[in-house]
């Protein structure tokens, strides 16, 4: 925690100076309109009350997507809206919120979600050839993007986590801006499993839903597509300091020292202290405070604002939105900090209703602040960013100075070229490699596995020579695991693992196994952790979708090992570890292994693990020998 005057010790730089990072462009669709200027107009109006969202036969609260001028809301479980419906959707959603942001065809893209194309599935659709495949059909046929692309999926602080690793990527001089996309898309499988995990409540039969209010109890979830354009070039926000941390002790609450710790990572990195944060941009549920993951957060802004005779001012948008889960971080990033430039709109977006012992905002907060954006969600995670306002402000209605190229037109069952464009290297254009095979069919996917174990064997063996002779890399691979893995591993642990599946197991099996190897009982406190994964938990997936297509809620066991940040918090756990983790997908792992091996004076434990087509736990550890 902070000490008594709310000053976090700033780490200990290290390795080369990061370069600048900016916010170049945003764009959102979400409840209080169709695109950002829209959205700030929406805070002028009164909160309407939040749709009834029919599951499991119940009905829940739910901030739905404002259709746009003369478009009709699709129903996404409505038999005439099915599979192509909802893709199409999906597309018009990101290509024009990526035009907003102002996309550049070069641009990485990071797709950050806790569904993807989940709502697609619901209405019967063929699963991808793996799950990066649906990221790679945006770049192109909703943005026209032709860099290259990624997935992050740290369920609720998936797109915090997505901006963090945007700052990463843009170290690269060659790559001049990556979109962080938001996206979370109609579906009944989230409203479903967060009721099944008794996080929402229905609504009686006889009730209407209240309108959102400061005072208003209880959990909404919310739709949106959310776009933030990070490069290089000096814009009006800088972030100044990005932090996400995950901790395993219990994946669904907010740890108070965790996501301390995050915001003193974050002001670190921004040189700053409490004393100079002006906007609080705070995760907030409900709004009362009586969330015990609200008490969690609002003890840690009281330890580091308790001591200031004039408070900052708190942003509550999720009173508005909805939580829209791994969009949150984009989406709200997008309206505060447009909403700040608009002062008059920020004032809408604060909330007057604080905790007692945080008292009342700031009357004399002035749109040139610094924000501190918090964000915390299921499996563990505490996402932190800190944003300075050090240039001119960019217009909201500005769609960027160079649109992306006129993307292709959408062709639902051609994905197979498009997947052997992207696993082959930059300088192989027009190569076909499993142009013949068809997303989805075992052989085509063991053929994508395949390439995936060949590759990153060869860039393993490659990067020694890469690294000074101080440092070490250890590969461990389970291509199959052995027999006897899962007993093995419940040995190591004193007992079978309690709610997990079988892919968090293998992700379990394969890092103690590399660990091992490397002679480590734990990560070191600033080594990053990334486990990589084509496909995730697929098997209890599909077992939550059944039970929704059969018109039932999800098992909660099944919901519960379905998230891909429920693996990393059990692993976190398992280490005793609390640090930067976060789960990744990407078509070429040589390039994975390119970013993070200047991190090995820290140590970096990278991961692939899949279940389909073959179970698959690869492992490499990068970082100082035992000698050095």
């Amino acid at each position: 925690m902070p000490g008594p005057g709310g000053e976090p010790t700033p780490p200990a730089p290290t390795g080369a100076p990061r370069a600048a990072v900016y916010l170049q462009g945003r764009g959102v669709a979400c409840t209080l309109g169709p695109d950002l200027p829209s959205a700030l107009d929406g805070l002028a109006a009164p909160a309407a009350p939040p749709s009834l969202f029919a599951v499991g036969g119940e009905r829940f609260p739910q901030r739905r997507l404002a259709p746009a001028r003369g478009e009709a809301r699709a129903d996404p479980r409505a038999a005439v809206a099915a599979d192509l419906a909802w893709w199409q959707q999906c597309v018009d959603l990101v290509r024009r919120v990526g035009r907003e942001a102002g996309a550049r065809p070069g641009d990485a893209l990071i797709v950050a979600s806790s569904s993807f194309d989940i709502g697609r599935l619901e209405r019967g659709g063929t699963r991808e050839a793996d799950g990066l495949h649906f990221a790679e059909r945006l770049a192109r046929e909703a943005l026209g993007l032709d860099g290259p692309v990624y997935t992050v999926a740290n369920a609720c602080t998936s797109a915090y986590g997505a901006v963090a690793f945007a700052c990463e990527l843009l170290q690269d001089p060659a790559l001049a801006g990556a979109l962080v996309l938001g996206l979370e898309c109609p579906n009944a499988f989230s409203v479903g499993g967060f009721a099944a995990m008794q996080l929402v409540q229905p609504v009686a039969p006889d009730a209407e839903p209240a309108a959102a209010s400061p005072g208003a109890r209880g959990l909404v979830l919310g739709e949106a597509v959310a776009a933030l354009r990070l490069a290089r070039t000096p814009a009006r926000w800088r972030v100044a300091g990005v932090s996400q941390r995950i901790d395993g002790r219990d994946p669904a609450a907010t740890n108070p020292e965790a996501l301390a710790a995050a915001v003193g990572d974050a002001f670190g990195q921004a040189g700053i202290g409490a004393a100079d944060v002006a906007w609080v941009k705070r995760h907030r549920v409900s709004g009362d405070g009586a969330d015990p993951n609200d008490r969690a957060e609002a003890e840690v802004l009281e330890a580091l604002f308790g001591g200031r005779a004039t408070p900052p001012a708190w942003l509550d948008p999720k009173a508005r939105l909805g939580h829209t889960q791994g969009a949150s971080g984009a989406l709200e990033i997008a309206l505060a900090t447009a909403a700040i430039e608009r002062d008059e709109a920020a004032r809408r977006l604060a909330s007057p209703v604080n905790a007692p012992i945080l008292g009342e905002p700031s009357s004399a907060t002035g749109p040139r602040g610094r924000l501190l954006a918090l964000g915390v969600g299921f499996g563990g995670g505490h996402a932190v960013v800190v944003l300075d306002p050090s240039g001119e402000a960019v217009p909201v209605d500005r769609a960027g100075s160079e649109p992306p190229r006129d993307p292709a037109p959408t062709r639902p069952a051609d994905a197979a070229g498009l997947i052997a464009a992207a696993a082959m290297p930059a300088d192989s254009p027009g190569s076909d490699r499993g142009a013949t095979a068809a997303p989805g069919d075992a052989d085509f996917d063991r053929d994508l596995q395949h390439d995936l174990d060949r590759d990153l064997a060869q860039a393993l063996a490659a990067l020694p020579a890469r690294l000074p002779a101080q440092a070490q890399v250890l590969r461990f691979a389970g291509n199959p695991p052995p027999e006897g893995w899962r007993e093995a591993l419940a040995a190591r642990l004193g007992g079978r693992p309690r709610r997990l599946g079988r892919w968090a197991e293998l992700a379990l099996w394969g890092a103690f196994g590399c660990l091992d190897a490397a002679g480590l009982a734990t990560l070191p406190a600033g080594a990053c952790l990334r486990l990589c994964s084509a496909n995730g938990p697929t098997p209890p997936l599909d077992a939550a979708l059944a039970s929704l297509r059969a018109g039932e809620l999800p098992m909660p066991f099944a919901f519960l090992q379905s998230q891909p940040a429920v693996g990393l918090a059990a692993l976190a756990a398992a280490l005793r570890w609390q640090g930067d983790a976060l789960v990744l997908s990407h078509r070429e792992a040589a390039a994975l292994l390119r970013l993070y091996a200047p991190r090995w004076r820290e140590g970096v434990l990278l991961g692939w693990v899949d279940e389909r087509p073959a179970l698959r736990s690869t492992w490499c550890w990068i970082g100082p020998s035992s000698t050095a």
